[in-house]
């Protein structure tokens, strides 16, 4: 399984790493980006965010909204980088899960602005971008 076979995946199972290089997984949601890359939406600020920045390995398996692995798939090493919001990445990233995920994506955007409305700031978002590591797969 490559990472292009994953991006017509609901969830995928998203690990990182921690400092002591103990792993971290949770499920998110994923589009297709370009050649092979794929990539997801998230507060800039996130622990996974967090973790990517300080070790970009991750794994990526399909699993169900609960983060459940799906029987029979692998995990499917990549290399991950932060991009920030704004950012030519970041745009390709956000228009693929909005066209991927619709209303579920308009919603959610939806809840962040209804911060404001209370007087809380919104939270700065920013994409991942996951590619295959450095000579994988030549």
């Amino acid at each position: 399984m490559e990472l292009s076979d994953l991006a017509g995946e609901k969830y995928v199972s998203l690990t990182t790493y921690r400092k002591s290089g103990e792993s971290s997984a949770r499920p998110v949601w994923i589009a297709g980006i370009d050649a092979g890359r794929i990539g997801f939406t998230t507060d800039a600020d996130s622990l996974k965010v967090r973790r990517i920045r300080n070790d970009g390995r991750v794994l990526v398996q399909p699993c169900d909204t609960r983060g459940n692995l799906r029987a029979g798939t692998s995990p499917v090493e990549g290399w991950a980088v932060i991009a920030a919001e704004g950012e030519p990445d970041a745009v390709k990233v956000r228009a693929s899960i909005a066209k991927k995920y619709g209303w579920q994506y308009r919603a959610l955007r939806l809840a962040g602005s209804a911060r404001r409305l209370v007087g809380k700031p919104a939270m700065p978002g920013c994409a991942v971008v996951i590619a295959m590591p450095d000579g994988a797969g030549a």
